[in-house]
């Protein structure tokens, strides 16, 4: 299937038109709300704590993200995130036109949408497989994030969720405990990135 094939996949779109008020909202994170933090306090270093905490939630949520979107539900975890970021974003919004806006306040907005968007992005990746064949998800991927390409990170986001299940372990990989996760992960991590090493 090509890109423009995907088009004409109602599930992937109503998923790319959610991916794409994350990013938006993501986007909004990282650089409007600096802007507003530098406004509020005319310092850039306070103004820089913004996009601190943002990078701070999503990287204490990045940790538990990926097994907590195999446990529960992608639809709800991706339809909370965007109702979640709803009244963020608008808390902002109505504490801008009250002038009660405060740095503490888009901190805190911040860090919950940083931790949201690392749940996102796996929930993401996990209901593509769901939506569409394990051989386009690399191409719905890469659509999604608007490109007509794939590039190796799109391969190796996808390509937990294709193989895993997949997987028979031989009996001494079971003896010594070791899943398919985990093998899955040594692969990703031994196979060099094309052209990214020497040749």
């Amino acid at each position: 299937m090509s890109a423009r094939g995907l088009l004409h996949n109602a599930d992937y779109l109503k998923l790319l038109s959610g991916q794409t008020i994350s990013s938006i909202g993501s986007a909004m994170s990282s650089f409007v709300f600096t802007l507003l933090g530098l406004a509020i306090t005319g310092s850039p270093v306070q103004a820089g704590l913004v996009g601190t905490a943002y990078a701070l939630g999503a990287t204490l949520a990045a940790l538990p993200a990926g097994a907590l979107a195999d446990r529960w539900s992608r639809r709800r975890i991706m339809i909370g995130y965007s109702l979640a970021g709803t009244v963020l974003f608008g808390s902002v919004a109505v504490a801008g036109w009250l002038n009660h806006l405060t740095l503490p306040h888009l901190m805190l907005v911040s860090l919950v949408n940083g931790a949201g968007f690392s749940m996102f992005m796996p929930a993401e990746a996990g209901a593509l497989r769901q939506i569409v064949d394990s051989e386009d998800i690399g191409t719905a991927l890469a659509a999604s994030h608007g490109r007509s390409f794939v590039v190796p990170d799109d391969v190796k986001r996808v390509f937990p969720a294709v193989i895993e299940h997949r997987l028979l372990l031989a009996p001494d990989a079971q003896l010594r405990g070791s899943t398919s996760g985990e093998v899955v992960e040594s692969l990703l991590a031994s196979v060099p990135v094309p052209g990214a090493g020497g040749r």
